[in-house]
């Protein structure tokens, strides 16, 4: 999904004319990799050169943003600089199925890794196929639920003495 959502930006970058301060705000975003796995989603930015404490995350309803400032460190008078400093912003909104409560955020050597779980309803679960000769729903419906075979039928049961 977020993959989809970053090739849709290039695409609409490459057609259509962006001023120059609109591309040079998408410039200061970090770059941001998102891996999924069977039970959880690992979104890696890149912020090198930014403290741990000039970095905020929050999570409100299904969104996760990030943000943070990148301090010029000296100013010399430098006429020239390919590096931004300043404000940055990024949020995503999360897919369904996340339990957004367990998120958990690291950050090292520039690397910020955040961890979100998939909540338990949208892991994937094995099946296990019956014979119907089982306390389940199709043991009831076919008739071979363990007190049918003793004598006791579901309509025995419900009625009142």
């Amino acid at each position: 999904m977020f993959e989809l959502r970053r090739e849709m930006d290039r695409l609409f970058d490459d057609y259509w004319v962006i001023p120059t301060a609109a591309r040079a705000e998408r410039s200061r975003q970090p770059a941001c990799d998102v891996e999924e796995s069977e039970d959880h989603y690992l979104m890696t930015l890149e912020m090198p050169g930014i403290p741990r404490d000039q970095i905020n995350i929050e999570c409100v309803g299904n969104q996760i943003s990030i943000s943070g400032e990148r301090k010029r460190e000296h100013d010399h008078g430098k006429a020239y600089s390919e590096r931004y400093y300043g404000n940055f912003y990024r949020r995503f909104t999360l897919p369904d199925g996340v339990n957004s409560g367990k998120i958990d955020a690291n950050y090292q050597d520039g690397i910020l890794r955040i961890y979100v779980p998939k909540a338990e309803s949208a892991k994937p679960r094995q099946i296990k196929i019956t014979n119907g000769s089982d306390k389940g729903f199709f043991g009831k419906l076919l008739g071979n639920s363990p007190k049918e075979k003793e004598g006791v039928h579901s309509s025995d049961e419900n009625k009142i003495a």
